[in-house]
């Protein structure tokens, strides 16, 4: 159900640049993309320099662009999502980057997408969220080894970040599944224990994610001895860290 700023824009407190923006994203979530595009421009009119109100424009053209193969539309987006990245001084805003590389991906510029998250984690060495999406991105690619070593690194800086341990719990089957055809199967079930700990270690932090629950449940079922593959040392080493991006939809923030 929509707010009352929604409805009508009758109230005062309703005008402010901050009301119009959550204005703009109800309409976005409720299928109505040309009015959440006039209001987010309202928003952006008043508040010239908030990165989430550029961010947002940009999923609308971005969502238009692609549902009517226009060119112009997704060039707005990206020149909207660069505009959002300016303007985010802390260098901080996930959902940009993540979202301007599908756009460069989708418009068969891979590796600017590549440059874009690697310059990112270069300028900030001491955030999680440039190699957890970077990793995304290998992933993508099929390199998920590289994706591997970026979750890694991810994980010596938030070792409870729910979205890296989930991520690498993926890539490692995806990984124990070229390695059972190689023939390397001590290597697979080794990658499939630390997968499983992976996993279970997001649910710890995250308990809402029922697309990593059914991994463990999988897991377990398939290959019960995992457990007591968790208990050898190297299996405890691996499991404490490192050191021991299906693309995920992205929507308009408030």
């Amino acid at each position: 159900m929509l707010s009352t700023c929604t409805v009508a824009l009758m109230l005062p407190a309703c005008h402010s640049s901050k009301a119009r923006n959550a204005e703009g994203v109800a309409y976005y979530l409720h299928g109505h993309p040309d009015f959440a595009l006039q209001t987010f421009q309202q928003a952006q009119a008043q508040d010239p320099n908030n990165p989430n109100i550029y961010y947002n424009i940009a999923r609308v053209y971005h969502h238009k662009g692609l549902e009517r193969s226009d060119r112009a539309m997704i060039e707005q987006a990206e020149a909207y999502y660069h505009m959002c990245l300016d303007r985010d001084l802390e260098g901080a805003h996930r959902d940009c980057y993540r979202a301007l590389a599908v756009l460069l991906v989708e418009t068969q510029r891979g590796d600017k997408a590549f440059t874009l998250l690697n310059r990112w984690a270069a300028t900030k060495p001491m955030l999680a969220d440039p190699k957890i999406e970077l990793a995304r991105l290998y992933e993508e690619h099929g390199e998920y080894d590289a994706a591997k070593e970026r979750l890694l690194e991810a994980i010596t800086i938030e070792p409870n970040n729910p979205r890296a341990t989930a991520a690498l719990g993926k890539v490692r089957e995806h990984i124990a599944r070229r390695l059972a055809a190689e023939g390397r199967t001590e290597d697979q079930q080794r990658e499939l224990a630390q997968a499983l700990a992976a996993y279970r270690r997001s649910l710890q932090v995250d308990k809402q994610q029922p697309d990593v629950a059914a991994r463990v449940a999988a897991l377990q079922t398939s290959y019960p001895h995992l457990d007591a593959r968790l208990m050898q040392p190297d299996g405890r080493r691996m499991v404490q860290g490192p050191s021991t991006r299906s693309r995920q939809t992205v929507t308009p923030r408030l």
